[in-house]
Parts: structure tokens; sequence; C-alpha cells
């Protein structure tokens, strides 16, 4: 790459990284963010008061103490409260402040993993559009604002992901992805990867440092949170046709953007009528079998790529389309949980532009740009309560499924291909890539 490409890609990314940091750093550090006070005050309960946070009578007493504003119900893991806990240490203005400065290191970290991942040079025409469209997607900055973990958990998720390219150590690619599983549930998606991938080292390590940390939760912490847990956010959370207190959404709000969001606002859930009205039992049902589905096609599609050869490319592509279903199957997500299509999205982009098809290169493009953007009418959805309008709030989704659509075909075909075509870097998942 020649020395002026470096530096212009260099000013490129100081000239977007200054007022991005002073916007969503130092700008908002004195704000109260939405999340985090959740998780210090869970943590608080915990360890220093040795109560239930997911007792929200008890949770709502002691948010009042710390801050200001509507409760939320805290209704990760317990493995979760262990690694919050050494930010209440601090005074809670400090700890937000430290959090704050934390996600934006985090944020660095996932545009490096992204650049790694994708083996583009930074001065390449590609490169230079990948910072923009990194510092210009909209869920980093509600990430930001909120004090919410994503980031950190894409950030061990594309870890693990670069790891196993790479070919390095299974232990080093469960640990990834067993630390990104402990801060959020959703992660789990990716153990049935590495399973059926027949991987079996990765998915026995992985389970065991969940078991371990699981463990150590009922040496340190009440001994009934998990119990807790599971009565009071788990079964609730996914049996209960009423909305759990403290709770900010429901599955047909706007920023649900999910299968359970979409059927939602399709037939309908308590208090709320959908397009058809026909209530939340066919809203339920419709969702659940679309994520069987959904589910069902990624597996057959990890199983029968498991036993053939395939280029570093088709591993991006499984990972890409993996983050996808997990973000569309979760029962109810937001906008700041859209991080996790960050790199299927840049990817999406990089293989449509190889594309033939003005359709598809078309189709592909404009969903991730979607993604990336803060649509303004989403924000004015109460105009949007009835009629077929109704469905233009899942925009987001749809630029979900089209993504996974797109991801799922390309596998697909890499599975008809001889081992001869698929060009020179043919070779397990597990081999080592070097970037160009």
């Amino acid at each position: 790459m020649p020395t002026s490409d470096k530096r212009i890609a260099l000013l490129l990314f100081l000239l977007l990284l200054v007022p991005f940091a002073y916007n969503y750093g130092y700008g908002i550090a004195s704000q109260q963010h939405v999340d985090f006070p959740c998780f210090y005050v869970a943590a608080t309960l915990a360890f220093e008061q040795r109560v239930s946070p997911y007792d929200y009578e008890v949770f709502s007493r002691q948010w009042e103490e710390t801050v200001t504003g509507f409760p939320i119900r805290y209704t990760y893991p317990p493995p979760n409260l262990l690694m919050v806990y050494p930010l209440t240490l601090l005074p809670y203005q400090a700890a937000q402040t430290l959090f704050l400065i934390l996600n934006l290191l985090f944020f660095l970290i996932l545009i490096w993993l992204v650049f790694a991942i994708g083996q583009w040079p930074l001065g390449s025409l590609f490169g230079l559009f990948a910072i923009g469209y990194m510092f210009a997607y909209y869920p980093v900055t509600s990430v930001l604002r909120s004090g919410q973990i994503n980031l950190l958990v894409i950030v061990l998720l594309g870890l693990s992901w670069y790891l196993y390219k790479r070919g390095k150590s299974d232990i080093l690619v469960a640990a990834s992805l067993a630390l990104a599983i402990l801060l959020k549930t959703y992660p789990a998606l990716f153990l049935l990867y590495y399973l059926l991938k027949r991987r079996m080292k990765i998915v026995l390590y992985a389970l065991g440092i969940i078991a371990l940390v699981s463990a150590a939760t009922y040496l340190v912490l009440p001994s009934h949170l998990w119990s807790d847990w599971v009565t009071q956010i788990l079964l609730q959370s996914t049996v209960g046709d009423k909305p759990i207190a403290g709770i900010l959404l429901g599955a047909s709000d706007w920023e649900n953007q999910t299968i359970h969001g979409f059927t939602a606002r399709l037939f309908g859930e308590s208090g709320f009528h959908g397009l058809l009205d026909m209530g939340p039992t066919a809203a339920k049902v419709s969702a659940y079998a679309l994520c069987a589905l959904a589910v069902g096609i990624v597996s057959v599609l990890y199983y029968r790529s498991g036993k053939k050869a395939h280029s570093s490319a088709v591993v991006d592509d499984e990972f890409a389309l993996g983050l996808l279903t997990m973000l569309l199957i979760s029962p109810i997500s937001w906008i700041a949980q859209l991080v996790f299509a960050l790199p299927a999205a840049l990817i999406a982009i990089h293989r449509a532009q190889q594309e033939n098809s003005r359709l598809v290169t078309g189709v592909v493009s404009l969903s991730s740009l979607v993604l990336a953007w803060r649509v303004p009418f989403i924000a004015t959805s109460a105009a949007f309560r009835q009629g077929p309008l109704l469905l233009a709030v899942s925009v987001y989704f749809y630029a979900e499924v089209c993504l996974w659509v797109y991801f799922a075909v390309r596998i697909w075909r890499s599975l008809n291909r001889l081992p001869s075509e698929e060009g020179p870097e043919t070779g397990r998942a597990e081999m080592q890539h070097r970037p160009a």
C-alpha cells in the first residue's frame, strides 16, 4: 500500500474520531445513561447488600437512591454481575464515565477487528468507506448514549471469529465466546456453530469456562440468584402473556426489530392490535415457528459446511449469518443491539460490489445502509398504529432479513462447488490466513 494512501486513511480516521469522541464521549459523560444504572444497581444489591436484583421492588428502591428516572429491570444471568462488580467500587458518576471511556475503547478495537477479519487494506477505497461507515453507524452511538454492554460483546465475538479463522488455540477461541455468552446469553448460538462444524474442543472448553464462572457465582453471590433469574425473568419472558414490570419494550414496540417484533405488529399482542388482529397467541406461535425455521436452516448449512474444506471467505459468511440469526431470533431487541450486525453489513457490502447482479448489489447495499441510518419516521411510529403502514415500522427487520437471505444463499452455493472451484485459499476453516 502506498504511504500516501496510509496517510489519507489516517487523516480520515482522525477527522472522524475527534468529533465522534467529543460528541459521544465528553458531550454525554455528564448525562445519565439509560441502561448503565441497571448494571450498577444490580451489582450493588448483589455484592454489597446480598439481596436479589431480580426482585423488582427492592431493585426500584435502590435505583431511586442511586439515580433518577424509570427503573429498568435487570434481566441478565448472574455471571454478568461478576463482570460488572468492579465498576461499583467507584461512585456512580465516576463509574459511568469510566464505562463510557471503555465503550469508546471497545469501539476502536471493533474497528481493528473488522479490518483484520475482512483483510481490507486501510488505505484502499473500500477501507476508507469502511472507516466512514463504522463511525456513521447509528447503533454504535445508541450504545454509547445508553451505557449498554453490546460493544464489549461484539468485540468478544469478533475476537473468537478472528482467532478461529487464524487457526489459533481452541481454548482462546472458546474463552472469547464463553465471556460473550456470560455477558449476554444470545451469543450461545455460536456454540451450535462450532458443534456443527465438528470443533468439539472449542464447545467443551467454552462450556467448561461457562460452568466454572457460573459455579463461582454460588461462592461470591447469594445462592438463590439463579432460581430467581429462572423464575422471575427467564420463564416469565418466554411463557408469560403480560409484560414484565420494569421492561421498557414490548414485543410490538417500534424498536423491537426481530421476528417476535414483526409478528406482534402483524398479529397483535396484549394491549396492541396488529394488522391482522389475531391476538398474542398467533403472534407467539408464528414467531417461534419462524425462529425455529431460521435456526433449522442455519443448522443445516453449518452441518453440511462442516463436511467440506472452505476458503476463509466462507467462514466470514457463516459468522455473518450467525450474527444476523442471533439478532432475528431474540425475543426483544432494540437499536443498540444492531451493533451485532455491523461486521455482517460491511462484509455484505464488500461481497455485493463483486456481484454480477445489479438487483442483488442494490438490495444488499441498501439494506446495509438502512442498518446504519437513524431512520427518521420510526420515531413517530404512533402514526403507524393501524393499516398496512403499521408494517413499515419493521424497516430494520427487513434489512436484517435481506442480509440473512444473502449470506444463506452464498453459503448454500459454496456447498455445491467442487473443492477445486474454491480458489487457492481453500482449506479448513481453522487454517491460518494472512491478510493481503
